[in-house]
């Protein structure tokens, strides 16, 4: 996945796209490391500013409970 579209319905059907790269394989799964969501304008493109969500992640660890 590259990005997912979305309306927000806690924020009055806000559009977002959420953004996921960095792909790496831990354990045998790849998992994105990166995250970015952003505004979507009326066209349906991301707009660049304001980011609304930035997440990175250093590393996943997976195991039995």
């Amino acid at each position: 996945m590259r990005r997912h579209d979305y309306a927000v319905d806690v924020l009055g059907g806000a559009k977002g796209a959420h953004y996921v790269g960095d792909y790496n394989d831990n354990s045998r799964t790849a998992m994105p490391h990166r995250r970015r969501v952003y505004p979507l304008g009326v066209d349906n493109r991301k707009v660049p500013e304001p980011l609304l969500i930035e997440i990175d992640i250093a590393s996943f660890a997976f195991g039995l409970t």
